[in-house]
């Protein structure tokens, strides 16, 4: 089955939100600036990573990977 992910952002000047998308089992899903799910709020300096993690759902639990270049 699908994993879930709960996204909570604080992006622009609106009230932070919540949302809910899955990820299936093994499949890597970037995060942050250009990442496939946002980083959660606005950054201003453009020397944070683009993708600062990479997270994967797995039979043992979620793979958690930094990759930034910072």
């Amino acid at each position: 089955p699908d994993a879930c992910i709960i996204i909570r952002d604080a992006l622009g000047d609106g009230p932070p939100t919540t949302s809910r998308t899955t990820a299936a089992p093994d499949t890597p899903i970037t995060i942050g600036r250009r990442g496939e799910i946002p980083l959660g709020v606005d950054v201003p300096d453009e020397g944070i990573s683009r993708v600062a993690l990479t997270v994967t759902a797995t039979s043992l639990g979620w793979s958690i990977t930094d990759t930034s270049r910072n």
